[in-house]
């Protein structure tokens, strides 16, 4: 059995233990172990964060693939799809409204007609009884020979001394019915021109009501 004269010193120099390099192996107390274990806990945490990182990243790589965006070459192709649709799908719907807004004339004047064709049977002429130059009924139930609605403006003009009348309804700069004209005549006579409008024409024998001059 050893015997070490000075417990504080240690045992002798001969009798120390030493570490891989020969150098005297330092005593660890407590609290130096637990710091040696911290650290290794702490290697084992960040290895594993960085392994989790890397398997997002690897996730979002996949992700940004299956939602990639489109190319120069589809995204014009759609530009070209969608006028293609613009070009067709606008024009049809214009002349819908287009045809929508006819009704304010030949309704209109279908109506004038028949105040006028009354007025006839109780005076037997078509002049209006406070002034012979007007017709007996206008655009409205007044004396006046003219007036305005939504979409046209109607005018009436006196022939024959109050025997024949012309009713004729212009349709409204700025609306879609500018250059439509309709007219009505005492005889029923009914007829229409358009004029710069593109796919209209006027009939000579009828009110236009769809393009290429169909009644």
């Amino acid at each position: 059995m050893c015997v070490w004269p000075y417990r504080r010193s240690g045992p002798p120099k001969g009798l120390q233990s030493t570490n891989a390099r020969g150098a005297p192996r330092r005593p660890q107390g407590r609290s130096h172990a637990i710091v040696n274990v911290m650290g290794r806990l702490t290697q084992r945490r960040v290895s594993a964060i960085r392994r989790r990182l890397a398997d997002l990243g690897e996730q979002w790589e996949e992700h940004m693939k299956s939602v990639a965006g489109f190319t120069l070459i589809e995204l014009l192709i759609t530009m070209v799809v969608l006028a293609i649709v613009a070009a067709i799908a606008i024009p049809i719907y214009t002349n819908y409204v287009r045809r929508g807004e006819i009704t304010d004339a030949t309704d209109t004047l279908s109506s004038l007609y028949v105040q006028m064709e009354q007025d006839y049977q109780d005076n037997n002429n078509y002049e209006a009884p406070n002034n012979t130059s007007n017709c007996a009924v206008g655009a409205t139930p007044t004396s006046t020979n003219s007036s305005t609605t939504q979409y046209f403006t109607y005018a009436c003009a006196l022939s024959n001394s109050g025997q024949n009348y012309t009713i004729t309804a212009t349709g409204a700069t700025g609306t879609l019915m500018s250059g439509f004209t309709y007219q009505i005549t005492d005889a029923n006579l009914r007829s229409s021109t358009v004029s710069g409008v593109s796919g209209w024409t006027g009939n000579s024998n009828c009110w236009v009501t769809n393009e290429g001059g169909q009644c």
